[in-house]
């Protein structure tokens, strides 16, 4: 498989690929922050393949949305895009859970996001051997400069907007608005907001950009949203061979 061109859907600053899985509708969310694919269990069941679940253990969580889902196992079945191109990605069954594309699938299949609003897509670029299992503890993290200090961040198209800790806010010396204790929706659950800082300028991938911050106080993690990426129409080359042993990347 080479050069397969897969459009998107951009809608409320999410990226979807629409996709049938036996003669059931699926659209997925296109997260480069999610280390495996995943299926709801109701969608399984939905298309008639309970029958055709793998037994598969393990603990997935996220501490920032306090989110631990129940895994029912592994799914092996083609998922039938555009173009008659099939995909063939192992999808971790869960519940509660929205369907998702993760950074397993991008990496096995060398895929080129294009991230716009107008003409969103997904180029693959061909296929590398079978693995055994997704990478559960990858992440596509980037080298970045926020209002001059070098930090690390995490790439991540399945947040609608950009996150940091109230604690990094302080240490760049951004003015920060409070808020009332809100929480922004997410994949996995809730998430705490608790302010949101003046506008940053932000240089990454050779891309610079000014934008601003929500802040939330449990993770220490600086997150490039899919709000940034589509601004700057951001092309993110996923490649197994390029991500090292800290699971960073800079393509």
């Amino acid at each position: 498989m080479k050069n397969d061109t897969l459009p998107l859907v951009c809608r409320e600053n999410k990226l979807l690929l629409q996709v049938r899985l036996a003669n059931t509708k699926v659209a997925f969310l296109v997260d480069s922050g999610a280390n495996v694919s995943v299926l709801p269990h109701d969608v399984v069941k939905e298309a008639g393949l309970l029958g055709r679940l793998e037994p598969f253990k393990a603990c997935l969580s996220n501490p920032v949305a306090e989110y631990s889902p129940t895994i029912h196992g592994v799914l092996r079945e083609p998922l039938h895009c555009s173009h008659g191109v099939v995909l063939q990605p192992m999808l971790v069954v869960m519940s509660p859970a929205i369907p998702i594309l993760g950074l397993e699938t991008l990496t096995f299949y060398r895929g080129v996001l294009t991230c716009c609003r107008a003409k969103p897509s997904l180029q693959l670029r061909q296929l590398h051997p079978p693995t055994p299992l997704p990478f559960l503890n990858r992440a596509t993290y980037v080298s970045c400069t926020i209002m001059g200090q070098e930090m690390s961040a995490l790439l991540d198209t399945g947040s609608t907007c950009c996150f940091m800790s109230w604690r990094q806010a302080k240490e760049l010396r951004l003015k920060i608005r409070q808020v009332k204790s809100v929480g922004a929706s997410t994949i996995t659950g809730t998430l705490p907001i608790t302010g949101c800082t003046s506008e940053a300028h932000i240089t990454f991938l050779g891309m610079s950009v000014t934008t601003s911050f929500h802040i939330n106080d449990v993770e220490e993690k600086v997150v490039i949203g899919l709000n940034v990426l589509l601004d700057i129409k951001m092309c993110l080359h996923f490649d197994a061979k390029a991500l090292d042993n800290d699971g960073s990347t800079d393509h």
